[in-house]
């Protein structure tokens, strides 16, 4: 479809680009235009987005088009709203059309991959239109939603890889859509709960508890009151994306004790 399609542009001056702010960049932009869907159609399905243009060298360019048309949506309007929104938030803190909370927070992930080393620039464009991202994306992001917590409540899912027992119990959790590996401790721990651990290790888990994030948004460690097998795709696609108002506002393990009684 004309105009459906967006391309995103990522620089290096090393002319390397960071395979995890890569894969965080594409996931970022692809919820991003999911989002913007939803809204569109007053939170029916969006459509399926998938890369059909890849070119890996510095600057890389990743083209983004719908695989999947939901009756009713134009993607040619999400993207013109998509670049829009980061234009308008390179210059004022006015809501973009279109962008919801989760949309803002999915536009600021994408906007401080800019900060991290080997990252000096990031364009989106759709051969009408291309925008540079400036700084003020974020900073505007942040005056209308306010500043990410350093610490929230939510869940990460990912598989098991490694249990450390030397300082009390500890494991590595890796997630392979974005290359990330976070660290998780346990709150509290018995021999009890060590055995059960080590039925885990190498498949798939959903951990919940307090999650610390660095600067561009992503988890590094996870203070963990529970532990238990991923759910399926389907399941865990509508608990998935853990923001900071993931709970509700419950400390995590009131949420967890509501999650017992469902």
């Amino acid at each position: 479809m004309a105009g459906a399609k967006i391309t995103l542009v990522l620089s290096s001056p090393g002319g390397k680009i960071p395979l995890s702010s890569f894969s965080n960049a594409i996931r970022n932009l692809q919820n991003l235009l999911v989002e913007i869907d939803r809204s569109s159609s007053e939170g029916g399905a969006p459509n399926t987005w998938a890369v059909t243009d890849l070119r890996m060298s510095s600057p890389a360019h990743v083209g983004i088009e719908p695989l999947d048309i939901r009756e009713g949506l134009d993607p040619a309007k999400s993207v013109q709203l998509a670049l829009a929104g980061f234009q308008s938030l390179n210059n004022s803190s006015a809501r973009p059309q279109g962008f919801s909370d989760h949309a803002l927070r999915k536009a600021r992930t994408l906007a401080r991959i800019k900060d991290i080393k080997n990252i000096d620039d990031i364009r989106l464009m759709n051969g009408q239109v291309a925008v540079t991202f400036t700084g003020h994306i974020t900073a505007n992001v942040d005056e209308l939603i306010g500043s990410p917590p350093k610490e929230s409540i939510g869940g990460i899912q990912g598989r098991l890889d490694v249990i450390n027992v030397h300082s009390g119990l500890e494991i590595g959790i890796y997630r392979k859509p974005d290359n990330l590996y976070v660290k998780a401790v346990f709150q509290e721990e018995d021999e009890k709960l060590r055995e059960s651990v080590k039925g885990f290790l190498g498949k798939p888990v959903l951990v919940f508890g307090t999650i610390r994030r660095a600067k561009d948004g992503a988890p590094k460690t996870i203070r963990i009151v529970e532990i238990g097998s991923a759910p399926a795709a389907s399941t865990l696609e509508s608990i998935f994306g853990l923001d900071s108002d993931f709970t509700g506002g419950l400390d995590p393990n009131n949420f967890v004790r509501e999650r017992r009684d469902d």
